[in-house]
């Protein structure tokens, strides 16, 4: 396998991992343990702060050009930024008794919106 291709595949796993740090910070959401949750949420950020200039350096794009970084980046920041804060949102109390899982629902249902806005992202 050629070095490039090794080089891609390396920052689609780095930003894969990202969708772990969202899951551990689910995982320490369930037991209210919030320094954790915010911990692996800012991990999971600064994997999304470099991944994609990493992948531009590498020509990830030519090097794989059936795996689409775009689309992977884009379900790990569907994860991390809507579906964890919405949970935190129904699993907190934030919203009050008896509105957690409204208001969950109005984070996911709105980014759904705005993630499908095919001119929602720069290029």
């Amino acid at each position: 396998m050629p070095v490039r291709t090794m080089f891609g595949f390396a920052v689609h796993i780095l930003t894969a991992l990202g969708a772990v740090c969202g899951l551990l910070a689910l995982h320490h959401a369930v037991d209210h343990e919030w320094k954790q949750v915010f911990l692996w949420l800012g991990v999971a950020a600064i994997i999304d702060a470099v991944d994609g200039p990493l992948a531009r350096k590498v020509q990830v794009e030519q090097s794989l050009p059936r795996f689409s970084g775009a689309r992977l980046d884009l379900v790990v920041d569907y994860f991390n930024y809507c579906v964890v804060p919405a949970f935190i949102v129904c699993e907190s109390g934030l919203a009050g008794e008896g509105f957690g899982l409204f208001a969950g629902s109005v984070i996911l249902l709105s980014s759904l919106f705005h993630f499908a806005d095919s001119n929602s992202k720069t290029k």
